[in-house]
């Protein structure tokens, strides 16, 4: 409008390239998400034919006996095909992490009782790490402004504490794994944005992550369980 002082946007202003990147990288995001549920369908595909009352129990458990109907029937197939098993419950546990999709605690508990309480551990550690790995890059790539655009307080002031613990980021990684702070899910996400390194990351996450996955593991292999169904996830 003439004489306003406002110009006009167009499909060349800066707003309008930047709105088109953002579009982008959503779209970006939303074909890797395509492409995680394609390899996990051929997971999944590897198990042993399920019939539909075994079916029906493979779904969140919201109390303990969903809980075990659910363990009974996946430690049956696991007997047929152990391999197939763990494969399937490495690729949920690491699709589930790297795409911040809550309910992979259910893993953590299942893991005890499925292979045992130090290799089930182990397993979640390495499940885990693994997960937050693949979302730190899928956000190095694809994220930075979808976070900037949504989270901008949160990924302000996880950038100005990484800054004052440039000297010491290591040890203040931790203590964000050990602390309700910042939820699991941002912290993975948000960490390149905010100009953590990439094996500073995987070393604090590996070594901050373990007790919760030992409590977790432990858990599923007695009556903690209740208690952890009862957290919203």
């Amino acid at each position: 409008v003439r004489g306003s002082g406002m110009l006009p946007v167009t499909a060349n202003s800066p707003s309008a390239r930047e709105h088109e990147r953002l579009r982008r990288d959503v779209m970006s995001l939303v074909g890797f998400f395509c492409a995680g549920l394609c390899i996990l369908y051929c997971a999944i595909s590897e198990l042993p034919p399920m019939d539909a009352e075994d079916r029906a129990k493979m779904h969140r458990p919201h109390d303990v006996t969903e809980f075990h109907a659910m363990q009974a029937v996946i430690l049956k197939y696991k007997e047929v095909n152990s391999g197939a098993v763990l494969l399937v419950f490495f690729c949920c546990y690491v699709f589930m992490q790297a795409f911040a999709i809550p309910g992979s605690i259910v893993f953590s508990l299942l893991s005890g009782p499925l292979f045992g309480p130090i290799t089930g551990w182990c397993l979640v550690c390495i499940a885990t790490t693994s997960g937050a790995l693949a979302c730190y890059c899928v956000s190095n790539m694809l994220m930075r402004r979808v976070l900037m655009a949504k989270f901008p307080a949160r990924v302000a002031f996880l950038e100005q504490k990484v800054k004052e613990n440039s000297d010491n980021i290591f040890y203040f990684m931790l203590s964000l794994r050990m602390s309700p702070l910042l939820p699991n899910w941002f912290v993975n996400a948000a960490s390149p944005v905010a100009g953590v390194t990439f094996r500073e990351f995987a070393v604090a996450t590996f070594v901050g992550l373990m007790p919760i996955n030992f409590l977790h593991v432990q858990a599923g292999m007695c009556q903690g369980v209740k208690l952890v169904l009862q957290v919203p996830w």
